[in-house]
């Protein structure tokens, strides 16, 4: 049969109990610590995840943009184009130059008389 503990072995005993304890209330305050921090961190990442998502939403909405007006652009010039060439049809070209002719038919008419 075990000894019986003297008083002293008693105390040893409950001192090394009370330090092993206070070391892992100190552990627990700590792993608490440890997860509101990594609480925060996690809620900051999904902060930014969602920055970088709408980011990327943006992008893509200003390139639909950019290739739809610069579509829009492009219509417009060759719009333009065909209303300045259609402009000056053959027959309208050959009137302009019967009246510049005419014009200066009649300038050099005035100047010798």
């Amino acid at each position: 049969m075990p000894e019986p503990e003297t008083s002293r072995e008693a105390f040893v005993r409950g001192q090394a109990s009370g330090k092993v304890d206070a070391r892992l209330q100190d552990h627990d305050d700590h792993f608490r610590r440890l997860n509101g921090s990594l609480e925060d961190l996690s809620g900051g990442i999904h902060e930014l995840i969602l920055v970088v998502q709408r980011l990327s939403d943006k992008f893509d909405a200003s390139e639909v943009t950019k290739v739809t007006t610069a579509s829009a652009l492009e219509k417009a010039e060759v719009a333009r184009r065909d209303r300045d060439d259609s402009s000056w049809s053959p027959l309208a070209r050959w009137a302009a130059a019967i009246s510049i002719v005419g014009g200066l038919i009649a300038l050099v008419v005035v100047f010798l008389r």
